[in-house]
């Protein structure tokens, strides 16, 4: 794979969620040269990258009453995952933090 720190977040995946803005914080680490603009395509190319493997699966959590929360996963085709997050983050005012746009799952593969 391109982006070497997935495997720490598989690792970490087994025993929480990882989010997309701890890929956006390790891109920034790496490419503190990069423009927000080339971060967010990495970001989506490091996402497209680690969904093609199967390992990891994307989605949010919703409220299923007032106070519990479930992980809905998007199962949709890779690409329709990844218009609503360049969408998404387009929408905000900063860079993706905690809790904004998705969260990555293990899967039983990774």
């Amino acid at each position: 794979m391109k982006y070497e720190f997935w495997d720490d977040f598989i690792v970490e995946g087994r025993e929480d969620y990882v989010g997309i803005w701890q890929i956006i914080n390790r891109l920034n680490e790496k490419f503190s040269q990069s423009s927000p603009k080339e971060i967010l395509l990495m970001a989506i190319q490091a996402v497209r990258e680690i969904l093609e493997t199967g390992f990891i699966q994307i989605g949010m959590f919703e409220y299923i009453d007032e106070k519990n929360l479930k992980d809905q996963i998007w199962n949709q085709y890779i690409d329709s995952i990844i218009n609503p997050i360049e969408t998404e983050w387009d929408k905000l005012p900063r860079e993706p933090n905690i809790g904004d746009i998705a969260w990555l799952m293990i899967t039983k593969t990774g």
